[in-house]
């Protein structure tokens, strides 16, 4: 919560030098958000909102990045407090894994609410179009991260997963390309939810 008034001058900045060099420069931005990032970079695109007004048509980043994400799991429905997280990016993907047990902690934490890095989107149907969701559990649990070692040499975590998994990071590194979402290979559509296109699962 500290951080929000100074994440939202930089997004304001951002936006500024954006607009200012548009006709000049081709730009591409991105942002990688993980865990409670994600909850700064939620309240940031509110109070940017509150400044710019209504955001339809003017993109900060082509690609969004939600990695194990501690906020709801509701926030990112259309109607979501994340709502804004969408509307000012191109494309936004969500990556999630059932085994985290740091977002378990932090749902417990909420009277058990559903952590959108853990539980996935609560409603597939009533997502932006441009939101992608992808279950990440094949490569995000204890068994698949085991051997990974972070920068100092410690066994990585299931929750920091998504950023070490050879796998996990392969299917990012396509995202930050902007390769359609159909066309990424290692990932299968979940059909489950009907004629929903944008949950897919990492194979």
């Amino acid at each position: 919560r500290d951080s929000v008034g100074a994440f939202t001058r930089f997004l304001m900045e951002l936006n500024e030098f954006s607009t200012r060099n548009e006709r000049d420069c081709f730009s591409t931005t991105f942002c990688i958000a993980h865990s409670m990032g994600n909850y700064l970079l939620r309240k940031g695109m509110e109070y940017l909102s509150d400044q710019l007004g209504a955001p339809e048509g003017r993109m900060i980043f082509n690609e969004t990045i939600l990695l194990a994400p501690d906020i709801s799991s509701k926030d990112i429905e259309l109607e979501g407090k994340a709502k804004y997280i969408a509307k000012f990016s191109r494309r936004v993907h969500v990556y999630y894994s059932k085994h985290d047990r740091a977002l378990k902690a932090s749902s417990a934490k909420r009277f058990g609410g559903n952590r959108l890095g853990r539980h996935g989107a609560n409603s597939y149907e009533n997502l932006p179009d441009n939101v992608i969701v992808i279950d990440a559990k094949e490569y995000a649990n204890k068994v698949a991260i085991s051997g990974y070692k972070d920068r100092t040499g410690e066994q990585v975590s299931v929750h920091s997963s998504h950023r070490h998994h050879t796998k996990i990071v392969a299917d990012v590194t396509h995202v930050l390309a902007s390769v359609d979402r159909h066309e990424i290979d290692g990932r299968k559509l979940v059909e489950s939810e009907g004629m929903s296109s944008n949950h897919f699962r990492l194979k």
